[in-house]
């Protein structure tokens, strides 16, 4: 049996269309073993996606994907993962 997992999943925090709730829903439909909620420059869906993932048995990997912007102007995004959300100066920041 394969050990499926998502890295880059976004919920309606950002981009998505689901809730945290429903992308770990979707997830646990598909078979996967783990994904990280990476929304756009928040985690404010991490506390929900949490309790989802605790209640369908699947490993929530923390994460966000951050916007920033080189010297000339270009967008670039970027993946982070791990981090704690137990940070009050994180959570106020990108929520």
């Amino acid at each position: 049996m394969e050990n499926l997992i998502d890295l880059h999943t976004h919920s309606y925090i950002s981009d998505g269309s689901c809730s945290p709730t429903d992308v770990i829903k979707a997830a646990k439909k598909n078979k996967l073993k783990a994904i990280s909620l990476t929304d756009h420059d928040s985690i404010a869906g991490l506390k929900e996606a949490k309790i989802a993932a605790e209640d369908s048995n699947i490993e929530l990997i923390n994460g966000i994907e951050i916007s920033a912007l080189y010297k000339d102007g270009n967008m670039i995004h970027i993946l982070g993962y791990g981090m704690t959300t137990s940070y009050t100066w994180f959570r106020n920041w990108y929520t």
